[in-house]
């Protein structure tokens, strides 16, 4: 299927290495929760980690490789495969215009199951794809291509179980 991969990009890696704090308790299970609306989004992943997308502006604190593609795939129109190979955990943030801000929150939307009229899904439509400018602001390469990809397929969900 359609997929993005996200490698590293020519240097310099924009990412700047999170801050350790040897106070902070050892990392645990968590909630994960956000809030948003036409005006932005705002997540917290648990553990410090969290991110941050309104006026334009991405802003992320304490989030891995693997991590970072998943989130950045709330916003694309296809899966993300991390090819980056970053261990630690970063913080960075990236900007993007007023369109491409508009594109990607209605995407967003899509994504999270959200009915939207046919002029927002025409607007995301014609805003282009983003992404691949926006994480070249990091130093990161989002490549376009197929490969094969592991998918669950339900194939029927029945209100009262049945015996096997």
């Amino acid at each position: 299927m359609a997929v993005y991969v996200l490698n590293v990009g020519k240097p310099p890696l924009k990412l700047k290495e999170s801050a350790i704090d040897p106070a902070a308790p050892a990392p645990a299970a968590v909630d994960v929760s956000a809030s948003g609306s036409s005006a932005g989004v705002a997540v917290n992943l648990g553990n410090g980690a969290f991110y941050t997308f309104a006026g334009g502006r991405f802003d992320a604190k304490k989030i891995n490789g693997r991590l970072l593609a998943d989130v950045v795939e709330r916003y694309a129109d296809r899966p993300i495969i991390d090819r980056t190979g970053l261990k630690g955990t970063y913080d960075f943030a990236f900007e993007v215009t007023p369109e491409e801000y508009q594109s990607l929150l209605i995407r967003a939307a899509v994504n999270s199951g959200v009915n939207l009229p046919p002029q927002a899904l025409q607007s995301m439509d014609n805003g282009g794809n983003p992404l691949p400018d926006a994480l070249g602001q990091l130093g990161l390469k989002l490549e376009s291509t197929r490969t094969a990809v592991d998918v669950l397929i339900v194939d029927q969900v029945l209100k009262n179980p049945t015996d096997n």
